[in-house]
């Protein structure tokens, strides 16, 4: 769990912090593991998908870096500088760890920035300082928006025209991943659709297919048990669960009153639940396997005063 000010923080081990979320004997005043200290505000975090104490995070200024959590000291193992070419022009939003082809063994880092654009990131073996290695762009995605999408502004009458996008949130599979915007558009593409980095930005457009929210979409959440599901969250306040192939929601949420949906992560160990972080500091637990809940959560935490929940993951290995 991700904290603000340049912070990020994670529960200590014997919380066991993949399932600590699901448990009534959390403890929010818990003191964390880490507290990783930056020169900017954090944007998102993933742990590795393998390496359960490699993190990465994006900073609002476009930088990425990578801790190796197992480390009792100088514990950043990589980062991409500032001003890196071909790197996001405007602040990063999210991030994941993706194989770029199915049979791959290599993990790329693969982003989404304000600017419109994913970005692969790869290892690169020259050392800019001992013990850390650089971080560069290597492929990257555009997202064109071919006709002005207008959204119904849920807070008044009127509408909303939008006709530059902005990506802000991101989630992977094998071989794809799904995005969100902030004029509340969904879609997906291919890792194969990704070009070279002075690629015609026309030659990677992108459709938004499925039914958007009336607001920015601030998370997505692939079901692990099932590669045909997904959740959206939006500052409109809802909950979404998506088929891959459908264009409309199986299941969509009422507006939690008073709060924003900042961010959400789907339990790796139990497949009806999603944790979603709200504008108001509250990580709400919904349980869908219980019908009487779908509308509501079945559970709600306090974790910050007067701050945002900003991001949020579950760590699937601990």
């Amino acid at each position: 769990m991700k904290g603000l000010g340049g912070r990020i923080m994670m529960p200590s081990a014997s919380t066991r912090a993949a399932s600590v979320y699901g448990r009534s004997s959390w403890a929010s005043d818990a003191e964390p593991e880490h507290v990783l200290n930056m020169d900017t505000c954090v944007s998102g975090i993933a742990f590795h998908p393998k390496k359960e104490r490699l993190l990465a995070a994006a900073g609002a200024n476009g930088e990425i870096f990578v801790w190796d959590l197992a480390l009792a000291t100088d514990n950043l193992v990589a980062d991409s500088g500032l001003k890196t070419f071909g790197g996001h022009s405007e602040p990063i939003t999210a991030l994941r760890w993706i194989t770029a082809t199915p049979n791959s063994r290599t993990f790329l880092i693969l982003t989404a920035g304000l600017d419109g654009r994913l970005i692969m990131w790869a290892n690169n073996a020259s050392k800019t300082t001992p013990n850390r290695s650089t971080v560069t762009p290597s492929k990257q995605m555009t997202i064109v928006q071919t006709t002005t999408s207008v959204l119904k502004n849920s807070w008044s009458d009127g509408l909303i025209s939008a006709s530059v996008m902005g990506v802000t949130s991101v989630n992977t599979s094998v071989s794809s991943c799904l995005f969100g915007t902030d004029t509340g558009g969904i879609g997906r593409c291919r890792f194969s659709d990704f070009k070279d980095l002075r690629a015609v930005v026309i030659d990677s457009a992108v459709t938004l297919n499925y039914e958007q929210h009336n607001g920015p979409v601030t998370g997505i959440a692939r079901s692990h048990f099932s590669d045909q599901c997904f959740a959206t969250v939006s500052s409109d306040g809802k909950l979404k669960l998506f088929r891959n192939a459908d264009m409309s929601p199986i299941v969509e949420t009422a507006p939690f009153e008073g709060e924003k949906f900042t961010c959400c992560d789907w339990s790796p160990f139990r497949p009806y639940v999603i944790i979603v972080g709200t504008s108001n500091g509250n990580l709400l637990f919904f349980d869908f396997y219980a019908k009487r809940q779908r509308t509501k959560p079945a559970k709600m935490v306090k974790i910050f005063e007067g701050a945002e929940i900003l991001s949020v993951q579950f760590n699937n290995r601990e």
